[in-house]
């Protein structure tokens, strides 16, 4: 008689809705049994569902953690020094520094297509890496982003070159090599750098035009002066 209130109990507790009089204790147990189970696949399907969701949601987390970094890196970028008469060449090693804070990248830096200016982070950057940006400036401006690559005695797991083009010219290029956490250079890790590459270029171009008007204004005649002054 315990057994058989035990199993009536259960299965009030389980919610089933069988009239337990018409069975006999054995029936009931093999009920239960099949119930139990079937609760049971159902429980261990649930958890595996919330585990997805869980890896999910982490997914999105992370997602939308890199894409805070990243707008709080190009935000920081712009914010850099809102002068007129700044030298290019005095914030570059800043401006790749907030960059890099995000990409997380061994190797980056910029070279002026001059030649006549160059900056790594990193000082023990190969000279290779710097020979292929040399190599880069001759040819026309344009994005380069590959994976394992052969750069004379260098190999780099990634690389990732971006033009300085502005409106007075094209000024140089910035070189990212060798992602540390990642095995490419996403699309917000392009985003962010195409951001420098503008910023640079906006600080190139306003130092061009300092330089012109300057030189203009040295070598203005008394005829020129009278015509911008009544312009001005």
């Amino acid at each position: 008689m315990e057994i058989r209130k035990s199993l009536e109990r259960a299965f009030k507790l389980l919610g089933i809705g069988e009239n337990t009089s018409e069975f006999s204790d054995e029936e009931l147990a093999k009920i239960l049994a099949e119930k139990v189970e079937k609760l049971v696949d159902e429980l261990e399907s649930y958890k595996q569902q919330l585990e997805a969701s869980a890896i999910l949601l982490d997914s999105h987390v992370e997602e939308l953690t890199r894409a805070y970094e990243e707008l709080a890196s190009i935000f920081e970028i712009f914010q850099i020094s809102t002068r007129v008469d700044v030298n290019p060449r005095d914030l570059i090693v800043k401006l790749l520094e907030t960059a890099n804070n995000s990409i997380e990248a061994e190797f980056a830096g910029f070279v002026e297509r001059s030649h006549e200016f160059r900056v790594f982070l990193n000082a023990r950057t190969p000279e290779d890496i710097a020979a292929l940006a040399y190599e880069y400036l001759k040819g026309e401006p344009h994005v380069v982003i590959r994976e394992n690559v052969r750069i004379k005695a260098t190999f780099v797991n990634t690389l990732m070159m971006v033009p300085v083009v502005g409106s007075k010219g094209f000024w140089g290029v910035i070189i990212f090599a060798c992602k540390k956490r990642a095995p490419i250079f996403t699309s917000s890790d392009r985003k962010l750098v195409e951001a420098l590459a503008q910023r640079l270029a906006s600080l190139y171009d306003t130092q061009a035009y300092a330089v012109s008007y300057t030189h203009l204004r040295a070598h203005e005649t008394s005829l020129h002066l009278v015509c911008r002054l009544l312009l001005e």
